[in-house]
């Protein structure tokens, strides 16, 4: 067992408020140096600003001190608009605090000379602030003698965002820094820091791994990441929102509508490609194969960076993204639903970054990929908002393939606006969009009568309630069988050769383009066989078997699917795009569905319905199929929760309720309008991270 020794190096910092602050360096990294401020640790960036390959000093030794970085609205600047300038650092950020202002850094915007009226003077006073950086003011204290008692640092290189800092005496650098959170639901593969070369952005990976239980995180009966008695998490360096906020003349934060999604925060699954960082796609042999980074970065990642949008990490996923149950995972562990008891399967292969975002209220947005239905059920196990776009909205370069007709790149959230916002900007321009000027939304909502009521009567309380609320937006419900109106289409009428015919998009495709290469590299480099989780092992021996005449068949009857689904089911309609929304349920109805096999078994449990070769399966318990194979916008929206009795703690918990939206491809803009109508009433709401969507743990 290795474990962290604790320096014995301390620098105690000035009084403030009558509390002593002290800051505790914990470990020297290659990258800087892990803290401990008060209670919270944190990570002090060796490069700030990291361009043409220079890089500032470390410091080893404790020679840190913790600014604030604050870019005046106006001048002179005044103890009024500082205090409420801090007053709204305290409220939108979480990784500044008031420790921090050990010495002030004040940069301006523009040319303007910086100017200091005698109310700020004495507030510098009342909070022992001694140090003050500025910009081209040297003789400063000279204009104002009563700032002769301060000293007065001329800092030509300010940073460019407002928020947290440390200074390094020995240096006489800036160092960035990043609030630490434990990732105590094992949904990260990894941290990472982004760095700046030229114009192209890279990313360091990062693996801090600290001993010890600070959240609390032992109730499991599984517990994670346990070794001799110790608990160990990697903690995610997280970078201050202040960075990207600008302040109105009285002090007040200020977002506009071009810069709302600025300083954002994400996690990416991992089988997106981002420059700098590696890509293991849930296997240790990709990762051998691929190397320790990849060399560019996703358009689709990209299209979100140039929104503002802050990656944090990357996310966990099952073997090449073939949906797998939390069992089948061997390379890597499952990640850990924080619903209900903490026990129950997020299923699918983008199950970290949905365990990710319904787990952390410090994330704002995770990244996905839905094939056969990787972004929906995940995203309704946990109860966040999710999206499957238009098959072809987003590019899919620098995306490790597993169907090339199937796959899409999709988003989760919490927030309902910030969902739609994000959402909107993704994939309205995108080359199958119909346009986004719609008068009214459709007017018809198919409701399958063959899929509906689900198996818990109290859930399905909750859907006819929200159906109900959409008469007020003069949506009508029609019954429909959807077996029986698409059985004509199905091969022989049966389900299962269609299901087969989708399969074998994913199976022949994956194998062709990551199965195979994987296998013949591996072969060469170790003289044996890659080891695969059983779930790849299984479509890689079916992909083999397929002739590329058996998969052009299996593409041209999915593009014939296409068409008649938007002949049969979603008609076009000028006013509103598609006549009608579907609806149904990609959850478990809910019931509870476990992460352990065999607790599957207890009274009043379910298993999620996956892929599974050689399953008896109908089509009214796969309907996410249709949008995989029709190409069609389908989102998850969360509208309340029931609770389950938990065969595990023995108390009622809460489970999810989610819906799925689902319509014409490209008539995307229309369902993200139908949930920010919903939202805009309160029929659908933000929901919270940790045990419940009403409230956190």
């Amino acid at each position: 067992m290795w474990y962290i020794r604790l320096l014995s190096t301390f620098l105690m910092l000035g009084s403030l408020h009558g509390c002593v602050q002290s800051l505790q360096i914990l470990r020297s990294e290659p990258l800087g140096d892990i803290v401990k401020i008060e209670d919270q640790l944190y990570f002090i960036q060796e490069y700030l600003g990291h361009s043409g390959g220079s890089k500032v000093s470390k410091s080893r030794v404790a020679d840190y001190v913790l600014v604030t970085s604050v870019i005046p609205p106006v001048y002179p600047l005044s103890s009024k608009i500082l205090s409420e300038i801090l007053t709204g650092y305290s409220r939108l950020d979480d990784v500044w605090n008031r420790s921090f202002l050990q010495g002030l850094v004040i940069a301006s915007p523009t040319e303007t000379e910086i100017l200091f009226d005698d109310t700020l003077i004495e507030w510098l006073h009342l909070h022992g602030i001694s140090q003050l950086f500025v910009s081209g003011s040297p003789e400063l204290h000279q204009r104002n003698p009563r700032l002769r008692e301060f000293t007065v640092i001329d800092f030509p290189n300010m940073p460019q965002g407002a928020g947290p800092y440390a200074y390094s005496r020995s240096s006489g650098s800036l160092h960035k820094v990043y609030l630490l959170y434990p990732d105590v639901y094992e949904s990260f593969m990894l941290g990472c820091i982004p760095l700046t070369e030229g114009e192209n952005v890279i990313w360091i990976s990062t693996n801090f791994t600290i001993p010890g239980d600070p959240t609390g995180f032992s109730n499991r009966d599984e517990s994670p990441s346990e070794s001799e008695g110790e608990i160990y998490h990697q903690y995610i360096p997280v970078p201050s929102r202040l960075s990207h906020t600008t302040f109105t003349p009285d002090g007040r934060p200020f977002h506009s509508s071009s810069s709302s999604l600025f300083g954002k925060r994400m996690a990416v699954k991992d089988i997106f490609h981002m420059r700098g960082l590696p890509t293991s796609a849930g296997s240790l042999a990709f990762l051998e194969m691929n190397g320790s980074s990849s060399n560019s970065t996703a358009s689709s990642i990209l299209k979100l960076l140039d929104l503002g949008v802050v990656p944090v990490g990357k996310t966990r996923t099952s073997q090449f993204a073939h949906g797998a149950h939390p069992w089948e995972f061997r390379d890597f562990s499952y990640s850990w639903n924080p619903r209900g008891d903490g026990l129950l399967t997020a299923a699918a292969s983008s199950s970290g970054s949905a365990c990710a975002i319904a787990g952390y209220d410090w994330l704002d947005l995770t990244v996905g990929s839905d094939t056969r239905g990787s972004v929906r059920k995940p995203a309704s196990l946990v109860g966040v908002y999710g999206i499957r776009p238009s098959f072809g909205s987003v590019g899919l370069d620098g995306i490790v393939p597993l169907s090339e007709e199937m796959d899409t790149m999709g988003i989760f959230a919490r927030d309902p606006q910030l969902f739609f916002k994000v959402a909107s900007h993704l994939y309205r321009e995108s080359p199958v969009s119909h346009g986004n000027n719609f008068p009214r939304l459709p007017v018809h909502l198919l409701y399958p009568m063959d899929h509906f009521p689900v198996k818990s009567p109290q859930a399905q309380l909750v859907y006819d309630s929200f159906l109900n609320s959409l008469t007020e937006l003069n949506i009508t419900t029609i019954p429909i069988n959807i077996t029986r109106t698409l059985a004509p289409v199905f091969p022989g009428e049966q389900f299962s050769p269609f299901q087969s015919l989708s399969n074998m998009l994913s199976e022949y495709h994956s194998y062709t383009e990551v199965g195979k290469p994987l296998s013949e590299w591996y072969q060469t480099r170790f003289r044996k066989a890659p080891a695969f989780d059983p779930m790849p092992e299984v479509m890689f021996a079916k992909g083999s078997g397929y002739s590329e005449t058996d998969y052009e068949r299996a593409v041209a009857y999915k593009r014939r699917f296409t068409d008649i689904l938007g002949e049969l089911i979603f008609k076009q309609d000028p006013e509103s795009c598609s006549d009608s929304i579907f609806v149904y349920d990609a959850g478990t109805g809910g019931l509870p569905s476990y992460r352990v096999s065999d607790f599957n078994a207890f009274e009043g449990a379910t298993e999620v319905t996956l892929v599974k070769p050689g399953r008896k399966a109908t089509f009214q318990e796969n309907l996410h199929y249709m949008a995989s194979m029709g190409g069609l916008v389908d989102v998850t929206v969360p509208i309340g929760e029931v609770a389950y009795f938990s065969s595990v703690s023995r108390q009622w918990e809460p489970i999810p309720v989610t819906i799925q939206l689902v319509t014409r491809r490209g008539c995307d803009s229309v369902i993200l309008e139908l949930v920010k109508a919903l939202a805009d009433t309160n029929i659908l709401k933000h929901v919270s991270h940790g045990r419940s969507l009403q409230s956190p743990d």
